[in-house]
């Protein structure tokens, strides 16, 4: 009786498991690569656009960057010129 009823027990849990495991099982193969796929394209797009946004910031600063390094050779020139000038004069 105690055989039966672990064996009843066994069959039983072994039929739960069973079934939860069909429940929770992945997709198969074709629709996962979809997903994965599609998955991919989006993290692709976010990834194209905060570079895109990175790269918008970096090419503003280094322009802001260029035109304060012709602004400062431009009034050192400015100067050294003054002094040769003055020095010419003399």
């Amino acid at each position: 009786m105690n055989t039966f009823k672990y064996l009843m027990a066994l069959t039983g849990g072994a039929l739960v498991g069973a079934s939860a495991a069909l429940l929770m099982a992945p997709s198969d193969g074709r629709n996962m690569r979809k997903r994965v796929g599609k998955r991919l394209d989006r993290e692709k797009k976010m990834l194209s656009r905060e570079l895109d946004r990175h790269r918008q910031v970096l090419v503003k600063k280094g322009r802001a960057a260029l035109d304060d390094a012709a602004e400062y050779l431009g009034d050192e020139l400015s100067g050294a010129t003054k002094k040769v000038m003055k020095m010419v004069a003399r």
